[in-house]
């Protein structure tokens, strides 16, 4: 039997990348795989977090962020 261990590492509620993972998930395990997903959002790890945490947060200098900056 073949195993599959699927990573979901966005942090988003609704993330798209999650869903199809759960898509994928549920058709390889029709055709015979064991499937298990690690969803990372269920881990207490150091992530950054895009939709709570400012950019300025980040430490990451502001004219690194800006278009054409050297």
């Amino acid at each position: 039997m073949v195993k599959i261990v699927g990573i979901g590492g966005s942090l988003r509620s609704s993330s798209y990348s999650q869903q199809a993972l759960e898509i994928v998930a549920e058709r390889v395990e029709a055709i015979g795989a064991e499937v298990e997903i690690l969803d990372l959002r269920t881990l207490k790890l150091p992530f950054c977090n895009g939709e709570k945490e400012p950019v300025a947060s980040l430490g990451i200098p502001g004219n690194f962020l800006q278009k054409g900056s050297n």
